[in-house]
């Protein structure tokens, strides 16, 4: 009962090292590894690759309600790299230090979340890269706890609803925030059964 999801096919991506995977607004499959983005149809046909400057280890697309659609955003090290199709368009630094490490990247209508395990925080940019706000700090007057994380697994997801779900993995469970950083609950408990963390 609890089986929601049924395999319906695979393919190789000829990468020796698969780091994330997304789906753009055209349904092509962007799978990044060692230092590249490979690209490919539905049906696992390859389209093309994106060199990228160093190991990407996250990547997220622009959905056809983002103010960029197909736009690809690459995280690697303390850098996010933009591309448009398959052409580089620049490189965001704002806000990122030599701390900063990229684990995921999550996209909006007009934002880009980007989980930074370095520095235990979620960034906030707009879609030309302006830092806007960092989401999690420790702010006791606010009930937030901060992030605990104890490697380098830290992701965030936008939902239809436009609240971020981000993961506390050192706290074991899912925080739910505004996309202005007000966080509105979690969910989680540490457990080895199927419904723990």
């Amino acid at each position: 009962a609890l089986l929601k999801f049924q395999e319906r096919g695979s393919f190789a991506t000829e990468s020796n090292a698969v780091r994330a995977l997304a789906t753009g607004p055209d349904d092509r499959i962007y799978v990044a590894g060692e230092t590249a983005v490979l690209v490919f149809d539905p049906d696992g046909t390859r389209q093309g690759e994106i060199p990228v400057k160093s190991e990407p280890s996250c990547l997220a697309v622009g959905g056809a309600e983002h103010v960029h659609p197909g736009r690809l955003y690459v995280g690697a090290g303390n850098r996010i790299y933009l591309f448009d199709s398959q052409t580089a368009m620049g490189t965001w630094t704002d806000g990122l230090t030599d701390k900063s490490v990229i684990t995921s990247l999550a996209v909006a209508e007009e934002a880009v979340f980007a989980a930074d395990a370095g520095n235990r925080v979620v960034l906030r940019f707009d879609p030309e890269g302006k830092r806007l706000g960092r989401i999690g700090e420790p702010d006791e007057a606010r009930g937030v706890r901060g992030f605990v994380i104890p490697s380098a697994h830290f992701d965030v997801a936008v939902t239809a609803d436009g609240l971020l779900r981000v993961v506390n993995p050192g706290a074991r469970r899912i925080e739910t925030f505004t996309a202005a950083g007000h966080l509105l609950g979690h969910w989680g408990n540490a457990s080895a059964e199927i419904d723990g963390f």
